[in-house]
């Protein structure tokens, strides 16, 4: 039980439980129906780990930390590239 996949369902709250599983293992079940082929539960939770892990995602996820966040001024994504965040 990926917490990406939990994340991705997204009225599913992390809460480590039977009933929380369940509710996962069925949704991806459904998904992997839906999409057909070769897909099964499996392959649907590592894709959407693999799209919360890709660059595009976690550069989003500091930039929307780094909105919300008063402690660093100069924030580096990737390469040279310094923003400075408005206050």
């Amino acid at each position: 039980m990926s917490d990406e996949a939990m994340g991705a369902i997204t009225n599913l709250k992390r809460d480590y439980t039977m009933k929380t599983y369940c509710y996962l293992r069925n949704s991806l079940i459904s998904k992997a129906k839906e999409l057909g082929g070769d897909w099964n539960a499996e392959l649907v939770g590592r894709a959407l780990w693999a799209r919360a892990m890709s660059p595009k995602t976690i550069n989003e996820r500091i930039e929307t930390d780094r909105e919300s966040s008063y402690n660093e001024p100069n924030v580096k994504f990737g390469g040279t590239k310094t923003k400075k965040r408005k206050i």
